[in-house]
């Protein structure tokens, strides 16, 4: 809950960056390491400071972890696929809105949670399911909204 801010001002910086320099998603797909490490060297500061501020909200703390080489690797994989997550958020950005992304984001939670209840049996509560569908039918009518816009 508390990544919500951090998050929205990351996809606004990146955004900014984006039209500030007329990025489009061809710019990434074509993969120029300048590209991606401006956008990256732009936005990044500012993300990291965020995470050095909510450290001190970890309960047990980042010295109190017990690592190990299995622990180690798990937390350079989870970093990989978040440098993946990122480059991927700016190509939507690319080729999309901010809000889209959002959006897009929003969807890919409301996706797992129903899938871990479907798929795993977890049992999130009848609230948060419901919330759910109705998220995906916001998402839904947003979409079509922005489909008609493009057509006209």
């Amino acid at each position: 809950m508390a990544w919500i801010i951090p998050s929205a001002v990351n996809k606004i910086l990146w955004s900014n960056v984006q039209q500030q320099q007329k990025w489009t998603a061809l710019a990434y797909v074509s993969c120029s390491p300048e590209l991606i490490w401006q956008l990256m060297w732009k936005t990044t500061p500012i993300t990291l400071v965020f995470l050095v501020f909510m450290i001190p909200l970890d309960p047990p703390g980042l010295l109190a972890f017990h690592w190990s080489f299995s622990s180690t690797s798990a937390i350079l994989m989870s970093a990989f696929l978040g440098f993946l997550l990122q480059w991927s958020s700016a190509l939507t950005l690319g080729a999309t809105s901010a809000i889209s992304s959002v959006v897009l984001g929003q969807f890919k939670t409301c996706v797992i949670l129903l899938g871990n209840y479907y798929l795993f049996g977890s049992n999130p509560g009848t609230t948060s399911i419901f919330g759910a569908f109705i998220a995906i039918g916001g998402m839904s009518f947003y979409t079509y909204l922005n489909i008609r816009a493009m057509k006209r």
